[in-house]
């Protein structure tokens, strides 16, 4: 499979198995189908720097993007959009990766020092009461408290 112009950084198939998508330093993202003749797809493009990570939504309608240029994307694979930027990193954003159950959250590691924690995608939250995140950081693990939704747009900065 050849299409990207510059070193190929991330890869990942889709939960299917089906589609797999790629990002390079091209700042590109192609998606290709796994079977077959492996054709590519679709060209996702609007990073301002190398495409350094990527994640497939749970239901493969959507792809979240890490890059150099210090965001996060949300990309609709249906019209080829992106459909969310997500800023904060102040720094290269190096890796990323979804919850697995809940609601969507993306989390991002950076060179900034900082892990981002931040919605997939809004249409999946509608109000606080929605979210059933805790957090440690106000008490013992017995008597934590309820994270709203203006805490999950978070910069968390772990030390040893």
């Amino acid at each position: 499979m050849k299409g990207h112009s510059g070193e190929v950084f991330a890869t990942r198939f889709d939960p299917s198995g089906q589609f797999i998508a790629s990002g390079s330093m091209d700042r590109t993202i192609l998606l290709w189908r796994t079977y077959g003749a492996c054709e590519n797809y679709g060209i996702l493009a609007g990073h301002k720097g190398a495409v350094l990570d990527l994640h497939w939504s749970r239901d493969s309608k959507n792809l979240f993007s890490a890059s150099a240029d210090m965001n996060l994307a949300s990309w609709d694979l249906e019209t080829g959009q992106r459909i969310r930027r997500h800023e904060g990193h102040e720094e290269v954003v190096n890796s990323m990766d979804i919850s697995k159950r809940g609601v969507e959250l993306l989390v991002s590691g950076s060179d900034d020092g900082y892990i981002g924690v931040r919605l997939g995608l809004q249409s999946h939250f509608t109000s606080a009461s929605d979210c059933k995140l805790t957090s440690d950081r106000y008490g013992t693990p017995d008597k934590r408290q309820p994270l709203t939704s203006s805490q999950l747009t978070s910069r968390l900065r772990l030390s040893h």
